[in-house]
């Protein structure tokens, strides 16, 4: 695949380094999509020619299944590549044709080192369409969505078989939406800390789960947002930043906002600071249909973004950089004209793509001078603490790797107002004002870098 080579990026807001991986004995073909094991074992889906991994940082790759191939991957485009809790790899595929059909979803199985199809409840809509993402929620369980299913979908044995989780109808028009009805899940994430569950949906919608997705609720579901400041149109895809806010990207807003946060005091605000004006999709302009967003270790924040170019979000992608999830830098990555894929690895952000019949992979490892705060509630990922009205007592903390002395501040989104002791200790106690479910969120700063961690906490009556 060629020699590596590495270029410094200019001064600015993010400097650092880019290197092209020798990804030695990887198939020629687009890199669709990427992933790293905690092990540090590096995945590439290659589409139309199956997943290779890498155990030694990306010099060379072999195929996974290999010398088995007698049942191999199917030879269709293969977009969406995700890691079960065994560290198995699980590939969607859009097969070609017209109708639906139950076989788009494929594990490797280690034990028998092959390939098994899964066993969905619900069939795929074909025509080039595939399943979006395949995650791992707080409990290890798989989530993913379907096109034009109004469905997130769940597997709680590592892909082996999938089940709907509905999301029911809104009686709620948000003010810029044009059906109270949820049409189709796009992106879905769960946040690996408190396992709260978001997705972005068809018509102006943006839900999430305080239950692991037993019950949904509209984000801003009251109306209270100006109308430039509802999610947005089609929300694609959900990630977080370093402070826990998620955020949706979308095709954009009459506004020209694309990017939404939500705030960990519970408004949404556009998160597109540093990009060109972009045009609602369909405009001879360009489209805003975002095709990746990862968080690395370090509190950075790196998207795949269609190129300003009129050709309505045709690619080339460039690779844009956040040290905070809001204001955005163009990094310039190099010889990735069809930019697909992206990946944490550490503080470094792996990059897939080029052209047609050239795979290639990049990373770009940023100058890190100010390390990131790292912070707990408390509680440990995954617990949903109850209390009742009258409140419960926190005992959060941080630790700072340069040693860099640390302020504290609590914030809270739910469905009535929280009220600290003191919302500026890292121990302190907590009283609501109604029952339901809030996320509490614990920020850390060292005055120049902030991190947050966020609980959910299941609010009780009297």
């Amino acid at each position: 695949m060629g020699s590596s080579s590495s270029a410094q990026t200019p001064s600015g807001p993010l400097p650092g380094t880019w290197t092209r991986l020798p990804a030695l004995g990887l198939a020629d073909g687009r890199v669709r999509a990427l992933a790293v094991d905690p092990s540090g074992i590096l995945y590439a889906l290659v589409s139309a020619r199956g997943v290779y991994k890498s155990t030694d940082g990306g010099n060379t790759f072999s195929k996974v299944g290999r010398p088995n191939t007698v049942n191999d991957l199917p030879t269709v485009v293969m977009p969406t590549l995700g890691l079960n809790s065994l560290g198995e790899v699980l590939v969607g595929t859009a097969p070609a044709g017209s109708g639906t059909t139950l076989e788009f979803l494929y594990r490797f199985n280690g034990a028998t080192n092959t390939w098994e199809m899964s066993t969905v409840s619900l069939p795929l809509n074909l025509g080039g369409y595939f399943p979006p993402a395949i995650r791992r929620d707080v409990q290890g369980h798989l989530i993913s969505s379907w096109p034009f299913r109004p469905d997130v979908m769940r597997s709680t044995d590592n892909g082996a078989t999938w089940t709907a989780i509905p999301i029911p109808n809104a009686a709620h028009v948000p003010p810029n939406g044009p059906s109270a009805t949820v049409k189709a899940v796009y992106g879905v994430a769960s946040h690996p800390v408190s396992g709260e569950l978001f997705c972005g949906t068809e018509g102006d919608q943006w839900w999430h789960s305080t239950d692991l997705g037993v019950s949904w609720a509209m984000v801003d579901e009251a109306g209270t947002s100006p109308v430039g400041q509802e999610p947005g149109q089609n929300g694609f895809l959900v990630a977080f930043n370093k402070d826990a806010e998620p955020l949706i990207g979308t095709q954009g807003k009459p506004s020209g906002d694309f990017l939404m946060r939500l705030r960990s005091d519970g408004t949404v605000v556009p998160s597109n600071t540093g990009f060109p004006v972009w045009g609602m999709v369909g405009t001879a302009n360009a489209t805003t249909v975002l095709r990746e967003m990862i968080l690395t270790e370090e509190g950075h924040n790196y998207l795949a973004m269609p190129v300003a170019d009129g050709q309505g979000g045709a690619l080339p992608s460039d690779l844009w950089g956040s040290v905070d999830g809001a204001t955005w830098h163009k990094l310039g990555a190099p010889l990735v004209p069809e930019l697909n894929a992206l990946a944490a690895w550490g503080a470094s952000v792996l990059v897939g793509g080029g052209p047609a019949n050239t795979g290639v992979i990049w990373k770009f490892t940023p100058v890190v001078a100010n390390r990131l705060p790292r912070v707990t509630t408390g509680f440990a990922p995954g617990t949903i603490p109850s209390c009742t009205v009258t409140g419960l007592s926190l005992a959060g903390g941080a630790t700072d790797a340069d040693n860099d002395p640390l302020s504290f501040s609590w914030r809270a989104r739910g469905p009535g107002v929280a009220t600290f002791a003191n919302a500026n200790a890292a121990g302190t106690t907590v009283s609501f004002s109604a029952a339901g479910d809030y996320v509490l969120t614990l920020h850390a700063t060292d005055g120049v870098r902030s991190a947050g961690a966020p609980v959910m906490v299941h609010v009780t009556g009297n």
